[in-house]
């Protein structure tokens, strides 16, 4: 009759290395998961609100710009090309869906009043 001691030892050499890549698996999957959160939120003395999507909609859809600083605040950051002008809230708006907040959302005014807001 064959030695069984040879097969114990390999079937022992096979589960520490399972139970070792199982190990090394989960670790990459936490460090994978983990770095996915994106930017930070704002400081927490920021006490500018947080609206929902259709709030906001509501606050700004075809709002001139003194409406719409008038009822959300001034924007974070401008910009304009040749026919819009941009507007970036950042960290302002939620998806109700998600409840994730908004990084940056995007108010476009085309002659002087709110035509899109991109989330």
């Amino acid at each position: 009759m064959p030695d069984p001691a040879p097969l114990r030892r390999s079937r022992a050499a096979l589960v520490i290395k399972l139970v070792g890549a199982a190990a090394v698996a989960a670790a990459a999957l936490y460090l994978g998961l983990s770095s996915c959160q994106g930017p930070p939120p704002p400081a927490p003395g920021d006490s500018r609100p947080v609206y929902l999507r259709p709030e906001f909609d509501r606050l700004v859809m075809g709002k001139t710009e003194a409406s719409v600083v008038e009822a959300v605040g001034r924007p974070d950051t401008t910009s304009e090309d040749e026919e819009n002008k941009f507007w970036h809230y950042k960290w302002r708006v939620r998806d109700p869906l998600t409840n994730a907040t908004d990084t940056d959302v995007q108010v476009v005014f085309k002659d002087g009043k709110v035509v899109g807001i991109n989330y």
